[in-house]
């Protein structure tokens, strides 16, 4: 398995860049976010563009990479561990999350372990799948981007 916890230099690579399919910024976790955020995870864990690395989902970021200047609290950072294994994510995967510092404001820091066994399917309202709107479905890759890192901080595992 691919180590979770990306270098400084690793996470800024990926902040850099514009578009990748291993990257996906969100502002808060407000709205639709912790939807599209599960999605990602999904989207990572099953890694359909073969990159065999971890994906990376940024929440404290606009659409252009910058810090937001979001609070990144204790109890945001659990409400994104417990993202794994609230039921929607099946089957569990490895990621972690942590709070780490890009140019220089807190960030939540979400990684995905690619998945040894996919598909990785969320569990949700409607299937994006088009087919039994109850049915588990897979989700594939989501696009983003996200700008320039300097990183060290807090980590959870799970």
């Amino acid at each position: 398995m691919k180590q979770l916890h990306l270098s400084d230099q690793e996470l800024a690579a990926l902040a850099a860049d514009l578009e990748s399919d291993r990257v996906e910024r969100k502002q808060s976790l407000s709205g639709d976010a912790p939807t599209k955020i599960r999605e990602a995870i999904c989207s990572f864990a099953n890694d359909m563009a073969g990159h065999q690395h971890p994906g990376v989902i940024f929440v404290g970021l606009d659409d252009l990479g910058r810090p937001i200047g979001l609070t990144i609290t204790d109890e945001m950072l659990q409400q994104l561990v417990d993202m794994r294994s609230d039921g929607n994510i099946l089957p569990i995967r490895s990621m972690s999350v942590e709070k780490r510092q890009i140019a220089g404001a807190d960030v939540a820091v979400i990684t995905v372990a690619p998945s040894d066994s996919p598909p990785v399917t969320f569990k949700g309202g409607e299937s994006t799948s088009g087919s039994d709107p109850g049915a588990p479905s897979p989700v594939g890759r989501t696009s983003a981007s996200s700008a320039n890192a300097a990183s060290r901080a807090t980590r959870r595992s799970i």
